[in-house]
């Protein structure tokens, strides 16, 4: 379908720069349709979405899907689900290192032994 469209337009360039004159218009009328073009618009697009998760977290899609079981270096063992960003925070760890304790490619953080616990 697309196809035809487009070969249809190719063959009647009237037709086409009437579609175009039409969209020009449309999107003169109506900016807030095409305003992601707008480097300023997508800044603050992003900066609002990341500010709604940062004041948010519970919403966010991958809040508490991954359950760590961490160990710290005087052999507390802690359970930590959602906010474990937050909970890294707090304790003065990184949770990017954490986590690549928990997937094996590291073997402690700062005395701190970390893995995965399957989901139930």
């Amino acid at each position: 379908m697309r196809e035809k469209r487009i070969e249809y337009l190719e063959n009647n360039p009237k037709d086409k720069q009437k579609m175009i004159e039409n969209l020009k218009k449309y999107f003169v009328n109506n900016p807030e349709k095409h305003n992601m073009r707008n480097p300023e618009i997508r800044k603050k697009a992003g900066k609002s979405r990341s500010e709604y998760y940062t004041n948010n977290p519970e919403k966010h899609w991958s809040y508490g899907r991954t359950t760590y079981e961490l160990t710290s270096p005087n052999g507390n063992i802690f359970i930590v689900s959602g906010g474990f960003t937050k909970w890294c925070k707090e304790r003065g760890l990184n949770n990017s290192n954490i986590q690549r304790v928990a997937l094996g490619m590291r073997k402690q953080h700062k005395g701190w032994t970390a893995r995965i616990l399957p989901s139930i």
